[in-house]
This record gives structure tokens, sequence and C-alpha cells, in this order.
């Protein structure tokens, strides 16, 4: 008898390391999860955005989408979207004033919550020195907000009586909460009344064991109204 009790807890034993054994070999074996977090702020509007993509498989171009459980936004649930093709997406959107601190979130196949902070400051007042764009001379932007980082892009955006649009793009990290124009960048615009705004964007990726992360925040500001003189 004391043979068979032997004998049996010895079988249990190798039984236990054997499902010990697949579960993490299933564990390793998973796939990379590859997030895509987007936050985007319309000042003008008021209006905050976020949409989360997920995928897996062995390349980010290659990976295909998947569903997760509990997909939240600022403690939101979010609503999916489908694609089509190329698969599907989680979204909600809000009204109200814009908080720096942003928070996606859902819950992993063992039911815990899996969170993910952001954080970018918003742009404070922007104003133009001069009161008018100049295709001459150009034109100097200031901001009241932070200066921009490494992980910053500054974006100015102008705008002309006709339609036509010019752009042109700051990396940081920045010295100064400035920007200098040259003519050269706005010699597209037509005469009349123009417009200028700032786009702030930020990008930043993380990796955490099998998870590829990359979050963007995009800060719109309110456009400013002004006159294109030479």
């Amino acid at each position: 008898m004391k043979y068979f009790y032997i004998t049996y807890f010895a079988l249990f034993i190798l039984s236990l390391s054997a499902c010990q054994s697949n579960d993490t070999t299933k564990k390793t074996d998973a796939k990379p999860i590859f997030i895509n977090y987007e936050a985007r702020y319309l000042e003008e509007e008021k209006e905050l955005r976020g949409l989360a993509y997920f995928k897996q498989g062995d390349f980010q171009e290659t990976a295909t989408s998947i569903d997760v459980l509990n997909p939240t936004f600022q403690g939101s649930a979010m609503d999916k979207q489908d694609l089509g093709e190329r698969g599907s997406r989680y979204i909600f959107t809000k009204k109200g004033p814009y908080s720096p601190n942003l928070n996606f979130g859902f819950k992993n196949e063992s039911g815990v919550l899996i969170n993910h902070e952001m954080n970018m400051p918003e742009m404070g007042e922007i104003s133009v020195k001069e009161d008018f764009i100049s295709k001459n001379k150009g034109v100097t932007i200031d901001w009241d907000g932070a200066l921009i980082d490494s992980s910053q892009v500054l974006i100015i955006m102008f705008s002309g009586e006709d339609g036509n649009s010019s752009s042109l793009s700051l990396r940081g990290p920045s010295e100064v909460s400035e920007v200098v124009v040259n003519a050269s960048s706005i010699k597209r615009l037509a005469l009349g009344r123009g417009q200028v705004f700032l786009v702030k964007k930020q990008v930043k990726k993380t990796r955490n064991q099998n998870q590829t992360i990359t979050a963007s925040i995009e800060y719109y500001t309110k456009p400013i109204e002004l006159q294109v003189v030479e």
C-alpha cells in the first residue's frame, strides 16, 4: 500500500510539472502584442478623443487586429469600431477642458487591469509679435506654456485667404518658447485674411514583456486670425 501511495504521488508530481511546463511554453510562445494609444485635443472645440489599436503577430508590419477586454480612456469605456479589412479600433470622445494627465487601460486574459499613463502639458496662450504675417519679413510666434522636449514636435500651420496653406515643423528640445518663421516658409500665402495655429505632438514608445506600446498625444491650439501682408 505504501508503494502504491509513493507511486501515485510521483505520478502526480510529474503530471503537475508537465502542466506547468506547458503553461510556461504557452506564455513563452505567445506572439508579441503591439498597442497604439492616440490622444487628440482640439482647443477650439474643447474636444478630447482617444483611440486604441491592438494587434498581435511576430512583426508589427504583419500583425493582425485583436480584441481586448474592457478598453478604457480617462476611466470611461471605449466603443469598438469595425475598420473592415484593417481590423478594428476603440474610440472615446468627450467635451471639456484639457487634462495633461491621460490614461488608457484594458484587462488582460486574467482580468487584471493594465493601465498606461501619458502626460503632456498644454500649449498655453499663443501670440504673434507683429500682429500680422509678412510674406517678406516672416513672423515670430510665441506661447506661454512649457518648452518643447526631445519627445515632441511643434508644427506651425498657416492658411491664406485663398485656402493655400503652409507649415513648419520644429523638433524639440527648444530653448525658448517662441519660433521665428522665415519668409520663405510662408511665400505661398495669399494676401488678405489668414490664420495660424500650432500643433504640439508627442510620441513615446515603451516595451513591457511581450508588449510594444506606441503612445502619442496631439494638441491643436485655437487659430488666430491675422492679415497677410507683403
